[in-house]
């Protein structure tokens, strides 16, 4: 893994995004106690466009930290946040 400029601060928000999609896939499922959350449509809808703008926002951090570890030119960096 390259990177390391900004402690991989990106990984830590794929893994929200992660986490809040998982937790959207378990609605209503019960969980091992009985308990579930059952969240209305429209919080799941916000739930899972926070998590699409996370992983955009990720994508940009990366490539943030792969300019300033060395491991990609300003252009290329400039290239990767544009495709976001």
């Amino acid at each position: 893994m390259s990177g390391g400029s900004f402690n991989y601060a990106y990984s830590r928000l794929n893994d929200f995004a992660d986490e809040a999609e998982a937790k959207v896939a378990e609605n209503g499922v019960p969980d091992r106690w009985g308990d579930c959350y059952n969240m209305p449509d429209e919080v799941l809808a916000e739930m899972r466009q926070m998590s699409q703008e996370a992983r955009s926002l990720a994508k940009r951090m990366r490539a943030a930290e792969w300019l300033y570890s060395g491991d990609i030119s300003e252009e290329t960096f400039l290239k990767w946040v544009a495709e976001r």
